[in-house]
């Protein structure tokens, strides 16, 4: 089980202890004391104290989720495994999502990264795919992904995550266009 699965696991788990916690209590109130106003109060504060836990809960969930990304673990979401690494659907979407199908598909931005990876002479596939994570990510703060970092602060992303991501694209068409001039390996 991988460490997504388990937090994922581990949260439900929680969440499930704290439903059954409310619905227990819910019960031995009514039991015990009837439908008093007492009771209603005790009951009120009971689900003040839940709705309070379920925020600090969400907000740990999405610090968690940073801190995955950060780590590049959440990164599975959107690349699967494959030789070679392909985009999942999520990552499909990520990249409309973000802005980048549209960075890219400008023909002058497309030119630049693509020139830029060629500068660096990839010998191998391999070398195309890293080379292309790296130039990506060294361009960070190139004003053509002013967009992809709107959106990446926006939904609580890394851009670095995002370029990760988008370099798969990019991969892809040099080593088309490598191909048609040498063999790669």
């Amino acid at each position: 089980m991988g460490i997504l699965e388990t937090v994922l696991l581990t949260l439900s788990c929680t969440l499930l202890g704290i439903v059954a916690t409310v619905i227990i209590y819910n019960s031995n109130i009514n039991k015990t004391l009837g439908e008093n106003s007492k009771g209603i109060k005790i009951l009120e504060g009971s689900f003040k104290d839940i709705k309070y836990t379920i925020g600090v809960m969400r907000s740990a969930i999405n610090r968690l989720t940073i801190g995955l990304f950060k780590k590049g673990i959440l990164t599975e979401l959107f690349i699967v495994g494959e030789s070679p690494l392909k985009l999942t659907e999520q990552g499909i979407k990520l990249l409309d999502n973000c802005g980048f199908n549209n960075i890219y598909g400008n023909n002058d931005n497309k030119e630049k990264l693509i020139q830029l990876i060629k500068k660096e002479n990839p010998q191998s596939k391999y070398d195309v795919q890293e080379i292309s994570k790296k130039v990506l990510i060294l361009l960070k703060d190139d004003p053509m992904f002013i967009e992809i970092k709107k959106y990446a602060f926006n939904n609580g992303l890394d851009i670095v995550e995002i370029l990760s991501v988008a370099s798969i694209v990019v991969r892809d068409e040099v080593i088309s266009q490598l191909n048609s001039l040498r063999d790669l390996v």
